[in-house]
């Protein structure tokens, strides 16, 4: 199996209210060559189930369960498992534009850097259950 050019890794953590939207989202990135690892920590709620369903339905996404370890423990399991060559971590409760995973690409691959050595940032818009707030934010850019 040809590994994915970036993995997305996720921390869940008793989500259920955020999940659907934000795997929604991820899997229908304009740039679809990535792997989604989805790495429960230990959620009580209804989280692990969601991820599962979802599971079933796209190949790119892994489920990894793990006992409660916290935020950074689970993303240090996200990266022993991440088979991409690129990492791009996102929350459980965030959301992302459809392009986000292919602007974050082009900025890797501008001729301008070399792919070696290359660290992608992005800015975040922030939200609240009663909306976006107004806020302009940069393209995504690379050092």
């Amino acid at each position: 199996m040809r590994k994915p050019e970036i993995s997305v890794i996720v921390p869940v953590f008793n989500c259920t209210k955020f999940l659907p939207e934000m795997i929604g989202g991820t899997l229908s990135q304009e740039y679809a060559d990535f792997e989604l690892l989805l790495i429960d920590d230990g959620s009580t709620d209804d989280s692990l189930a969601i991820c599962n369903r979802y599971a079933l339905q796209d190949e790119r996404i892994r489920v990894i369960h793990q006992n409660n370890g916290g935020v950074s423990k689970a993303r240090n399991r996200g990266l022993d498992e991440a088979q991409g060559k690129y990492i791009v971590f996102i929350d459980a409760d965030d959301r992302i534009r459809p392009r986000y995973l292919l602007d974050l690409i082009n900025a890797a691959h501008s001729p301008d850097n070399n792919a070696q050595n290359t660290l992608v940032l992005s800015d975040y818009q922030p939200f609240t259950e009663t909306g976006l707030e107004k806020r302009t934010f940069p393209e995504p850019f690379s050092i």
